[in-house]
Parts: structure tokens; sequence; C-alpha cells
């Protein structure tokens, strides 16, 4: 998986090979991250969201503040239809998380990394097939790479449940 994305970065506009590992550039490393201090946290998911947002809650406001001192604010200044975008981001933004929250605390991580690939792919399928953007064929073999290493941990994964539940019915009877 990590050489596919070097491959891609390489064929992504000559960057460096190592600015995927970067945040902005790789948000799955961060929701990876954001994935495992969930499952680690001892809490339920609408506790552990009050408490992100709580934490975040004065840097956020502090934002807000200042945008408005500067004359950059948009919330309640570029009329009534972005003002209602504005406030209904916050719970387009927060039920995802709280459905994320409680799912992390129920499946395995591999099957929430997994999940994670769902996304860029309809994206990828989107952008392509409906929107008609270029794929050169370094992208597209970054993309075909990709896929094929997750059919392959996913083929291992199943493979490997399946001779664990052979193992439990062998002892079971």
């Amino acid at each position: 998986m990590a050489l596919d994305v070097i491959y891609l970065s390489i064929h992504a506009d000559f960057r460096a090979p190592l600015e995927p590992l970067r945040a902005r550039r790789n948000p799955h490393v961060c929701f990876a991250v954001y994935g495992v201090l969930k499952k680690r946290a001892a809490t339920g998911a609408l506790e552990s969201l009050a408490v992100e947002a709580t934490i975040i809650l004065p840097v956020t406001l502090g934002y807000l503040v200042w945008l408005e001192f500067v004359g950059r604010a948009t919330f309640g200044h570029a009329g009534w239809s972005t003002t209602l975008l504005l406030i209904a981001a916050g719970p387009a933004t927060a039920v995802p998380l709280l459905f994320f929250a409680g799912a992390v605390r129920r499946i395995p991580l591999t099957y929430l990394g997994l999940l994670q690939y769902l996304t860029p792919s309809v994206q990828f399928v989107l952008g392509v097939f409906v929107f008609g953007e270029s794929m050169p064929p370094g992208r597209l073999a970054g993309f075909v790479l990709i896929w094929t290493a997750l059919a392959i941990f996913t083929g291992e994964t199943l493979h490997h449940l399946r001779k664990l539940h052979r193992e439990a019915l062998r002892l079971a009877g």
C-alpha cells in the first residue's frame, strides 16, 4: 500500500515521494489515527463528540471573532441562504461523526479501514464517468495497484476467517 502511495505521488505533478504522508494530502492517515483514538476511548459516541467539540470550541470561536473583526465573516453577511447552509453544516458534520464513533466501537479497525476506500472510489467513478475528468495512465495504474492490494488483503482476511471457523467447528464437534 505504501508503494502505491509513493507511486501515485511521483506521478502526480512530480511531487516528492514523501509528500502524501502530510495530513493535508492524505486525510485517510488522519482518519485512521482518529479511528484508533476513538476505538481506545472509554466513552460513548455522544460523549466523545461532546469532548471533541469542547476542546475545539475556543479555537473555532476565536477564528470566527477574528473573521468578523477583519470583515471577512460570511455568517449573517452573505444572505439568508448561505447563513442557513452554514447552520445546516453543523448537523451535517456531527451526525456522520456520531455514526462513525458508534461504528468504530462495534467493528474491527480492519473493516473500518477498508470502508475508507469507498468514498474516494465513488468520487473516482463520478469524476471519470459522470463528469468526464481525465485519467492519465499513471493515475489509473496507481488506482489499480491500490485496489489490487485491497483485494489481496480482503481475500487473505476472508481465508483466515474461514480457517478459524473450520477450526472452531472441528473443536466443537
